[in-house]
């Protein structure tokens, strides 16, 4: 739900539309609640029905105004008019209440939102996060490292900011994405990666009532391409990578990779930070408007910046060394700013990927390099993303949210970098999502696990067993797979299989607290799964 009636918020129709659409007195409201779902209007609120992927909000509209709403807001879609006419005649029709028509009404919402609840934005620094794997990792490590530069009187010593911007009392990030909003170690979930565009704004409101002064947000595909962040004053956009995702949705990756690309196309935005590595990201250097300064990060330690004719400076960072330990690692960086290096308790290359990103907002923020190295480690690692498990004499247990074939390919390679005596792989696939990188990651897992569980992941209205037999035709040796469709289950296998030396990776749910099986969801966590057993097996 975006708003209730404790948050005492109340415009009306003409102040929310100036500018997008006129309207006449006798059809003016006061407005006291936005929503896009018709289950949370309330008394006095407006219902914004959208089209949706399969179903127009307008067949929900009569619920709307029984609730309570006194007008709606229509959207027509530009491309499909035509079909607007049935919407018209049978459902608008039947209503006693005002429904406005607004033509693609989503690529308005946050202008509208934001006027609800007083333009929050306009007092915040946004940073968009993007790319198939790393979107969490980016968010939350940028939040963590900005919340570091204070001290603890939430000031700034004397050589932390670069002279060439004003110095300030405090900077205090946010997160919205995957695992909720809000500051890092108190988070709020939705379950989205990125809510919709009125939820946005109630969120932003409320991190900026909390003390937030950035946020840093991630920027799903579908969140693109239904506008869900049109029109947000987006500063700073980060791409991470593009491997295939979401093909159900986008069709196929060349679709999926232009939908990513419209963040680094919004009006005002002022620096892009891609990656190097990933031609997705040199492709759209050529796309930047020329008021848009690039920052490229590789952790290839020959890189070298490219140039282009209709640009004077690009800026960069490349990862010159990395050393791994115990608890994690160490980077060397060489970079436009200078040299140095700074150590995480984090595993992964690819998060070396992730860190570069960050550092790189703490550099074009104005941030001494020295600073923003000190910042860098105060990070922590992010639940369920690579999270290790231990106990005495027990296997290393590691949960993380690959899904897909690129993330379950790193992860294992990261894990086969410590060298263990054996690799045990538990995963499955989502239902109702690309069939097509099933046998993709059957492949992957046989190729680089030494034992492998199939289970359950959050198999939604499809068949468990189909989804296994699709990961299963990726596979060649079915001596190496065991099935368990009982997600703990295969947990407790995978764990009394292992010996102290091996690693178990628990792959596909990572942060998740609950299983969709069918419509319903059942409280499930792979973390506390995990904890359980190895405690059980400590005593």
């Amino acid at each position: 739900m975006e708003h209730s009636d404790s948050d005492n918020y109340s415009y009306s129709l003409k102040a929310l539309l100036q500018g997008i659409m006129d309207i006449a007195p006798v059809q003016d409201r006061y407005c006291t609640n936005l929503t896009v779902d018709s289950r949370d209007v309330i008394s006095g609120g407006v219902f914004c029905a959208l089209q949706g992927h399969s179903k127009h909000g307008l067949e929900f509209a009569k619920q709307a105004q029984a609730q309570g709403a006194v007008a709606i807001l229509a959207e027509i879609s530009s491309d499909e008019a035509q079909y607007y006419r049935y919407y018209k005649e049978e459902l608008i029709a039947r209503l006693d209440i005002p429904v406005l028509e607004i033509v693609d009404l989503k690529r308005h919402l946050n202008k509208i939102a934001g006027r609800f609840y007083g333009n929050p934005s306009d007092d915040l620094e946004l940073l968009g996060v993007t790319g198939t794997n790393g979107k969490t990792s980016v968010c939350q490590f940028v939040s963590q490292s900005l919340n570091a530069i204070s001290d603890d009187n939430g000031n700034f010593s004397a050589n932390t900011i670069s002279s060439n911007i004003p110095n300030r009392s405090n900077t205090s990030c946010g997160v919205i994405g995957t695992l909720g909003y809000g500051f890092p170690d108190q988070l709020t979930t939705t379950g989205w990666t990125t809510p919709n565009a009125i939820h946005i704004q109630s969120i932003l409101a409320e991190l900026k009532t909390k003390g937030a002064t950035t946020v840093a947000m991630e920027v799903s595909s579908h969140a693109l391409d239904q506008g869900r962040v049109t029109g947000l004053p987006i500063t700073t956009a980060i791409l991470t990578n593009i491997t295939r995702d979401h093909i159900d949705y986008h069709r196929n990756l060349g679709a999926y990779a232009r939908t990513k690309q419209q963040l680094f196309k919004m009006q005002g935005l002022q620096y892009a930070i891609l990656n190097a590595q990933d031609p997705f990201g040199l492709s759209t250097l050529a796309i930047l408007d020329k008021t848009v300064q690039p920052v490229l990060y590789s952790l290839d330690p020959s890189f070298v910046s490219p140039r282009f004719p209709q640009r004077q400076t690009i800026q960069w960072l490349k990862l010159a060394f990395l050393e791994y330990h115990p608890k994690g690692m160490r980077l060397w960086i060489n970079s436009s700013w200078g040299e140095g290096n700074f150590s995480v308790p984090i595993l992964g290359r690819f998060n070396a990927a992730n860190l570069l990103a960050t550092l790189a907002v703490l550099l074009i923020k104005g941030y001494s390099l020295e600073t923003s190295l000190q910042c860098m480690e105060k990070i922590q690692g992010v639940p369920g993303r690579l999270e290790c498990f231990s106990k005495p004499s027990q296997p290393l247990v590691i949960v993380d949210y690959a899904h897909t074939p690129d993330a379950l390919k790193q992860v294992l390679e990261v894990l086969q970098a410590h060298q263990p005596q054996r690799i045990i792989t538990v995963f499955g696939c989502g239902g109702e999502r690309d069939r097509g990188k099933r046998s993709q990651m059957g492949t992957i897992a046989e190729n680089m696990s030494d034992q492998i569980i199939l289970t359950d992941d959050n198999p939604r209205s499809e068949s468990g067993k189909g989804i296994i037999q699709d990961i299963l035709s990726g596979m060649e040796k079915p001596n190496k797979v065991y099935i368990e469709q009982q997600r703990g289950r295969a947990i407790r296998q995978a764990i009394k299989l292992a010996a102290k030396g091996d690693i178990v990776l628990i792959a596909g749910k990572g942060h998740e607290t609950t299983q969709r099986i069918g419509d319903l969801e059942y409280p499930f966590s792979d973390r506390a799964e995990v904890a359980k057993i190895l405690s059980e097996n400590s005593m």
